[in-house]
């Protein structure tokens, strides 16, 4: 008989590895909060040093719980294809200043500095 929650294993995200560990003997509540604070902190800084401090507390994350890398790798090269649609987008569709200077110009479209960042900035956020 098939399993109507197969898929809910490959997902990454909310899935419980249990491990005796620090992080894992802290009171539920704080780890659901500390997600939701990594969260919106990686969604919301606006520059590429406040992802690296996510990177960071994420990878801190993962090497006080023992976690394994492999789901969160395998999740993520899932995604990638879908990420790197969604930089192209922010490239195209950008709206561009004025004193930007164009770094490419591929047909008509005029790819500024700026627009790489964003993208860049994008791809990591979506990654971390």
């Amino acid at each position: 008989m098939n399993n109507r929650f197969e898929f809910l294993g490959s997902i990454s995200l909310g899935q419980y590895i249990p491990r005796v560990s620090l992080f894992h003997q802290r009171d539920p509540r704080a780890r659901l909060l500390t997600f939701f604070v990594l969260l919106v902190g990686i969604l919301f800084t606006p520059n590429i040093f406040g992802l690296l401090i996510g990177f960071m507390a994420i990878t801190l994350i993962y090497i006080f719980g023992q976690l394994p890398l492999e789901p969160a790798w395998r999740a993520i090269r899932r995604a990638l294809p879908f990420i790197f649609v969604l930089a192209i987008l922010q490239i195209v569709f950008s709206i561009h200043g004025e004193g930007e200077t164009t770094f490419l110009t591929f047909w008509e479209l005029d790819i500024t500095q700026e627009d790489l960042r964003q993208a860049l900035m994008l791809i990591l956020r979506f990654i971390i």
